[in-house]
């Protein structure tokens, strides 16, 4: 059963009139009154949507037609991959507080900023991500950062999807963020290991 697309009355849509289009400076640039396929001129201008629709209509075009047009040139064209490397920075970001590696020491503020130090703990990953979503600046980090900005400012609800699929208490993320720490080498990883375990007793030789 085929879905019916609802009825449009174009008198909703206004018929606020705009005025002439505007003229170009370079007379060679003005262009003939519009027409239609069959070569009929159409004042189309002026007349709101009702204008664009008779227009479309009279070149041929489907609704789908004008609506891939518009998003094409003027949509937003964040793609999966930039998606796929926003959430990675995002994640990052989330550990920072559970991190164990110090902060570098950076001027001009003297400490590390927590996007710096957020993308250095998941460098390998996410620097790989960024060339990926086409990431092409010299300095990696500047250019991450601004990316990642971009990304989030335009689909903040599709970066932060992850967190539906993969929920953790700040808990979890502490013991995570341990557990990490630990096998790179860091808060005496040795001790922390043998602490609880029992050394066996050598047997005595009769």
């Amino acid at each position: 059963m085929k879905k019916k697309l609802p009825k449009i009355n174009l008198s909703d849509w206004g018929t606020v009139e705009e005025g002439s289009p505007p003229i170009p400076k370079d007379p060679n640039k003005i262009s003939l009154t519009p027409t239609g396929k069959d070569g009929k001129e159409l004042e189309w201008y002026g007349h709101s949507w009702a204008g664009v629709i008779a227009y479309a209509k009279a070149l041929g075009l489907k609704y789908t037609d004008v609506g891939s047009l518009i998003e094409t040139t003027y949509g937003d064209r964040t793609t999966f991959k930039q998606i796929l490397f926003a959430q990675e920075v995002h994640k990052s970001l989330d550990m920072v507080d559970y991190y164990r590696r110090p902060r570098l020491e950076m001027a001009p503020t003297g400490i590390e900023s927590k996007m710096h130090y957020a993308i250095r703990m998941e460098q390998k990953k996410i620097f790989k991500l960024y060339a990926e979503a086409g990431g092409k600046a010299r300095d990696k980090y500047k250019g991450a950062a601004a990316l990642y900005a971009k990304v989030y400012k335009k689909r903040k609800s599709f970066v932060e999807a992850y967190l539906f699929e993969n929920k953790q208490t700040r808990a979890q993320r502490a013991k995570t963020a341990n557990a990490v720490a630990k096998a790179l080498g860091h808060d005496k990883i040795f001790k922390d290991i043998f602490k609880d375990m029992k050394v066996p007793k050598k047997k005595s030789k009769k």
